[in-house]
């Protein structure tokens, strides 16, 4: 690919990101601004994680998930316990072990918000042959591999 489509695609894909956070940000209220990117991005990895997980997810698979090590990954999600956005419960595979959970009204909200992206996704697929839609979801998907491959190998050097 030559510089200027390189440029083109590159503007494409951060447009995209932009336009999927608007439209999540139209459905959820303003007071989750309060909270920072990294434990937004706790928030939305323990939503994503408990859809596979009704039950909730332990600490120390959170903390591989997202990366970190599992002292902070107890101290977010300690931060996020006294803010309410998160709750913590005994584990009914492990009584040992407590499982984390959204706060029911934050788990509402962001369910909220994933519904009405869905809505959105739905109506773009519908406009696609099925071999696009094929392609489409093809081309994300290999592009998220790659970008997770480089965004790892980054951390290593």
């Amino acid at each position: 690919m030559n510089d200027s489509k390189n440029q083109e695609f590159r503007s494409d894909l951060i447009s995209v990101g932009e336009r999927l956070r608007d439209i999540c940000a139209a459905r959820v209220p303003a007071n989750l601004g309060r909270y920072t990117g990294s434990q937004l991005r706790m928030i939305n990895r323990i939503y994503e994680l408990t859809r596979q997980c009704p039950e909730g997810i332990q600490l120390k698979k959170l903390a591989q998930v997202l990366k970190i090590t599992p002292a902070a990954t107890s101290e977010m999600v300690e931060t996020l316990v006294k803010r309410g956005a998160l709750e913590r419960r005994v584990s009914p595979s492990d009584r040992r072990a407590m499982a984390l959970r959204l706060a029911p009204e934050l788990e509402d909200l962001f369910q909220m918000s994933v519904n009405h992206l869905d809505s959105h996704l739905q109506r773009f697929f519908a406009g696609l042959t099925d071999g696009e839609a094929a392609v489409a979801s093809s081309v994300i998907h290999k592009l998220n591999i790659f970008l997770s491959a480089a965004v790892q190998q980054e951390k290593e050097q």
